[in-house]
């Protein structure tokens, strides 16, 4: 109710934010992300752009709450609503945005007609060699956090 009279009254998210009493951006507590992510939907409900960008902005737990919100907002605009810039920098191989489509179309299709949905082919070598060296790229960061400056 706050998060809809606030976006209603035209405040800006980062205010609503503050307003929370997360003065050092949103936490992933569910009292804080949820109503963050609601006041950013109602003011850019359909502007996938202006509404993650302004979630961002608040700081925090970011790619959990852009996520939130991503989804949401995705939904209502659709592939077409996503910045193409957004959708051609992305990088998440060997799961391509031509494979993550091509797997919503076999999902819904699937779902249209009532049918249980087919493996859709995935380069499991692929997949094991990207998160064997996300691995090495997380274990790296956080001893280098060990050390000063922190």
């Amino acid at each position: 109710v706050r998060a809809r009279a606030s976006a209603a009254a035209g405040e800006a998210t980062e205010v609503f934010v503050k307003s929370l009493g997360c003065i050092e951006g949103v936490s992933g507590y569910i009292y804080h992300s949820v109503p963050a992510v609601l006041h950013a939907w109602f003011l850019h409900p359909r502007d996938y752009a202006r509404a993650v960008t302004a979630i961002i902005r608040c700081g925090g737990d970011t790619d959990t709450t852009a996520a939130m919100l991503g989804a949401i907002v995705g939904a209502g605009v659709g592939r077409t609503g996503i910045p193409q810039k957004w959708i051609d920098d992305l990088i998440e191989w060997p799961r391509t945005c031509h494979w993550m489509e091509s797997l919503a179309l076999k999902a819904a299709h699937a779902a249209q007609n009532g049918e249980r949905g087919a493996a859709h082919p995935l380069s499991i070598a692929g997949l094991a060699l990207r998160n064997a060296a996300f691995f090495f790229l997380v274990l790296v960061h956080g001893l280098r956090r060990l050390f000063p400056p922190y």
